[in-house]
């Protein structure tokens, strides 16, 4: 890949790791909660890039259902269990308000996912009722501007 005295091509290095790290697969994904927040995760095209697509999009809006974002139709929440089993996703977003997370994790346990991603206001834990069904990241945007917030103030202290 290199030559001697010139050193790598980065395009050629990059893509050569791209290849190691993210297979040609596309790891496909459903979104439940197609709000701001979701609607903007539809429109990430960060996703792509690593190997993830989000394939199926769920609400319990009828407004939204059967409408598309970035070309993923909406679909209705209680089609959920069906659908990703049919499309064999095995991770899901979660992009809802607090008051609706309970339903929401009825809904995913005993299907086909095994990971969710959670980015609503409430941080779930994995030792709770649902370890056994799927692991869980909290995403807490609020946390992390806290955090960063507290690193400037400590920088500014120093």
């Amino acid at each position: 890949m290199g030559k001697r005295g010139v050193g790598y091509n980065t395009d050629d290095v990059l893509k050569e790791i791209k290849k190691i790290a993210f297979p040609n697969r596309e790891t496909k994904v459903a979104l439940i909660g197609v709000g701001k927040l979701g609607s903007a995760l539809l429109n990430f095209y960060g996703f792509k890039t690593q190997g993830f697509k989000i394939a199926l999009a769920f609400d319990k809006d009828r407004r939204k259902v059967g409408s598309e974002v970035s070309g993923v139709k909406i679909d209705d929440i209680e089609n959920f269990k069906e659908k990703v089993r049919k499309e064999g996703i095995k991770i899901a977003i979660i992009a809802v308000p607090s008051e609706e997370v309970l339903k929401v994790i009825n809904k995913i346990k005993g299907s086909t996912v095994e990971a969710v991603l959670n980015f609503t206001p409430s941080y779930l834990s994995s030792l709770n009722d649902f370890s056994d069904d799927f692991i869980i990241r909290n995403i807490d945007l609020s946390s992390e501007l806290a955090r960063l917030s507290y690193y400037l103030s400590e920088k500014e202290n120093n």
